[in-house]
């Protein structure tokens, strides 16, 4: 399978420059999300390599092949483009049956009827709706219909499977049987495919490697567990999923990698591990909430190596797996999760310096500090 290329591509609408120079390479056989919130600009991406969108500039390969060179006016039509992609919607006929869906790409491309059966036959029963070619899409379920779009899309072999939120229809636990499902057929096939989200618990669970987009914008790429624990800037960090973002200054330089910083609005201070830091520079901090710990006020340097911040718990949540625990500590609001339930009142909150990432960029100065800042709890 191919790897897929893109080079500084840019597409505006008018005034709004929707694509701002997008490049990243998904490796053959990978599966890579492009994530990000509504109007990002990721299925803007997923169409311009489709052919569905002309680019205003930049380059897109698909292997050896060069499927859009905007400086070099090269724009290979899209049914020249040898990819397979299922739609939002399915996009899957109404007037006609499964196997003939299924069939009509083939049937486009002048196969014959007994190598169309065949393929169909085959591809049915790779999707798990052998029993099912003769029924019409009225009379399947959503999960059904999603299958079959994604059969229509694989039929002929594609060198490239494009998904655009091909989940989006689906209630919860069929999502969850859904793309579990697709992930181990990926594994199974080994083609290359690009799947465009807004869901960062379908990204996290699917995914060889994710790009997260903003404003069409790259903000990072990287392995799942990576764009998690160590985001590469506030977007990121509150993007995909919880997160605490904290602003403070640099204070003190511990050691090698270890620095010590004053916390906005709390009078506390952290310390924290980084490459390089100076003195007086504003940061911003992201913590994982899962990644604090409670203890009984005063009991915080029980925990070794530890930051220990004096707070509140003002709230409890019952989440079924987890307790989410709203906490105050001085100015700031603090989210973290545990698997006990706690009484409301003075905590110690130890805050483990591994657990700390400082984030790229200088902190804008703002009024009061937030736990949960726009976008935290998305997903």
């Amino acid at each position: 399978m191919p790897d897929i290329v893109l080079d500084r591509v840019s597409k505006s609408y008018g005034a709004t420059e929707v694509l701002k120079d997008v490049g990243f390479t998904a490796a053959s056989g990978e599966l890579f999300t492009l994530l990000g919130p509504s109007g990002c600009g990721k299925t803007t991406t997923l169409q311009s390599i489709a052919g569905f969108v002309a680019p205003d500039r930049g380059v897109i390969r698909c292997g050896s092949d060069v499927l859009v060179d905007v400086a070099h006016k090269v724009s290979l039509p899209t049914e020249r483009r040898d990819l397979g992609m299922v739609f939002q919607s399915y996009a899957v006929w109404p007037h006609m049956s499964v196997g003939e869906n299924v069939a009509f790409p083939l049937r486009v491309r002048g196969i014959c009827r007994a190598e169309r059966k065949s393929r169909v036959e085959e591809m049915l029963a790779l999707v798990e709706l052998d029993d099912l070619g003769e029924r019409y899409p009225h009379e399947l379920s959503g999960g059904q219909r999603q299958r079959v779009a994604l059969a229509r899309a694989l039929v002929y072999s594609p060198r490239l499977l494009l998904l655009d939120e091909p989940f989006s229809n689906l209630d919860a636990k069929l999502r969850e049987r859904a793309r579990s499902w697709l992930r181990q057929l990926h594994h199974q096939l080994g083609l290359t495919t690009l799947f465009v989200t807004h869901d960062q618990d379908e990204a996290l669970a699917m995914s060889d490697r994710i790009l997260v987009m903003d404003r069409g914008v790259v903000q990072q790429v990287g392995a799942p567990e990576e764009i998690y624990r160590r985001p590469a800037n506030e977007f990121v960090a509150t993007f995909i999923g919880q997160c605490n973002v904290l602003r403070a200054m640099v204070t003190e330089r511990i050691e090698k990698g270890r620095y010590r910083l004053k916390l906005d609005g709390a009078g506390s201070a952290l310390d924290v591990h980084a490459d390089a830091l100076t003195i007086g520079d504003r940061a911003v901090i992201a913590i994982r909430p899962e990644s604090l710990r409670l203890a009984p006020r005063g009991r915080g340097e029980l925990v070794p190596a530890a930051n220990v911040l004096e707070g509140e718990l003002r709230n409890l949540a019952f989440l079924g797996d987890r307790y989410r625990y709203e906490l105050t500590c001085g100015g700031i609001d603090l989210v973290a999760q545990g698997g006990q339930a706690m009484q409301p009142g003075s905590v110690s909150i130890v805050i483990p310096p591994d657990a700390c990432v400082v984030l790229s960029g200088a902190a804008p100065e703002q009024p009061r500090q937030s736990g949960t800042p726009v976008g935290a709890l998305v997903g």
